[in-house]
């Protein structure tokens, strides 16, 4: 059994610089509260203080000896939360770590000195740059699923070897829901869902960690609530003008990435869905409520945004009335899961990850994400789609054309593509983006 580490007054200094700048984001937050600004005004400060709670409960796992475990952005952390581990989205610590400033920039450039090949995703490249210096919370264990693509797969390899830690692979199989369809397959969630029970006895077997039934029931009763929600402001969001700002689907993703299963993912989840629910009552949106401005342009951002510059759907906003109504990490598939017997809840969990934000459309055949594609456009009655395309996701520049052209010949609906590094500002800069999305916006539509 792998002993959980012990308590240490030990700072990690990637950690703590986003401690810092959530800190102060609350602090911000707080502010325009005493200030009585209108809750039009401030898109959903409760986002701040979830993820900061989320970056500060790092330090109360290894006070109290709990496992952290780490695992890929594609496998939901209600696992972890039903075993009272501390789960640790690699990921979500390295987007957080590129929103903040350039401080993650030497984190790449360290990993790609020591061996780690310029084309692999910066995704990962950061987190293992820091652990390489012992600036980053080293896991005790690492849980991950073979999608959405190679380099995910490549890299948690070399995470594995570099800790030197238990280790819990899933594959992930092809999967399609329509039975008529030819990538249907009966066997894959059985196959599947056998893998996640597996997690429990090897999480025992290095841990300690048992599963309490109670327990599992409890996290799954929370994470259905959130996901309840979840489900309906991707309804709210089809409305006209689209109720609620472009960075909503970054945030509640992100949320449910790191706290599904917790009462804080619950309770921004219903906030953010009443706001959407009064606005589209009184059929207005949070861009006339805080500048005034019509929406002009519905936008389906076709991949991720880039997290080194969030900012930019605000300036899409303001600058052009185009709001994203909808982009990949957002649009949330998994339904809420049947609790009544831990069949009934390994079966749904094992839904829940085939159906995941960027693994259900990246893992498969090109179909999948053009099927993704078409119908996000003809559901949010999209003007047209935005392809920036992270240089780290091969796969998805293997069919970006095909995208692009079938696209425009089914729907009619135009696509701009053009290539970005998601995390890394160097390669392709914020000055050449927006003057392709001017040309985009002023040109073409």
């Amino acid at each position: 059994m792998v002993e959980a580490q012990a308590p240490s007054s030990k700072k990690y200094k990637m950690w703590d610089t986003v401690i810092g700048y959530l800190t102060r984001m609350e602090e911000l937050f707080d502010t325009m509260m005493q200030a009585e600004m209108t809750q039009e005004q401030i898109v959903n400060p409760l986002f701040i203080r979830i993820l900061n709670n989320y970056f500060k409960r790092l330090y109360e796992a290894e006070a109290s000896k709990r496992p952290v475990l780490m695992y890929n952005f594609c496998i939901p952390p209600e696992i972890i939360y039903a075993l009272d581990g501390y789960p640790i989205c690699q990921e979500a610590g390295s987007v957080a770590l590129s929103i903040v400033g350039k401080q993650h920039l030497q984190y790449i450039d360290i990993a790609e000195e020591n061996g780690i090949s310029a084309e692999q995703c910066n995704a990962q490249k950061i987190w293992i740059g820091a652990a390489m210096v012992d600036e980053v919370p080293p896991p005790n264990g690492i849980i991950y699923a073979s999608q959405p693509c190679d380099s995910t797969n490549i890299l948690y390899q070399v995470l594995e070897e570099l800790y030197q830690i238990p280790t819990y692979t899933m594959d992930v199989p092809y999967w399609a829901h329509d039975p008529a369809s030819e990538f249907y397959d009966e066997r894959v969630v059985p196959y599947f869902s056998e893998q996640l029970r597996g997690i429990f006895p090897w999480a025992e077997k290095n841990f300690g960690l048992k599963l309490d039934p109670e327990r599992l029931h409890q996290v799954m009763e929370l994470s259905n609530q959130a996901r309840e929600y979840t489900l309906e402001i991707n309804e709210l969001m089809k409305a006209k003008p689209t109720p609620l700002p472009s960075m909503t689907t970054f945030t509640t993703y992100l949320t449910l990435t790191t706290a599904a299963g917790t009462q804080d993912a619950v309770d921004y989840c219903k906030w953010t869905r009443d706001k959407a629910a009064d606005l589209v009552r009184r059929k207005t949106s949070s861009l006339q409520e805080m500048y005034g401005l019509e929406e002009k342009f519905r936008v389906v951002w076709v991949y991720i945004p880039i997290f080194w510059s969030l900012m930019l759907y605000d300036w899409m906003e303001r600058k052009f009335g185009a709001v994203i109504v909808q982009d990949l990490m957002g649009y949330h598939l998994g339904k809420p899961i049947d609790v009544s017997n831990e069949n009934t809840i390994f079966n749904g969990l094992a839904r829940s990850i085939l159906d995941i934000p960027m693994g259900a459309q990246s893992r498969g055949p090109a179909e999948y994400y053009l099927d993704y594609l078409l119908h996000l456009v003809k559901e949010y009655d999209a003007d047209c789609a935005i392809f920036g395309g992270h240089m780290g996701c091969k796969h998805s520049w293997g069919i970006a054309t095909l995208l692009k052209e079938e696209l425009y010949k089914r729907a009619g609906v135009p696509m701009l593509v053009f290539e970005v590094d998601t995390m890394d500002p160097r390669q392709v800069s914020e000055k050449d983006i927006k003057q392709k999305l001017r040309t985009f916006f002023k040109e073409v539509l």
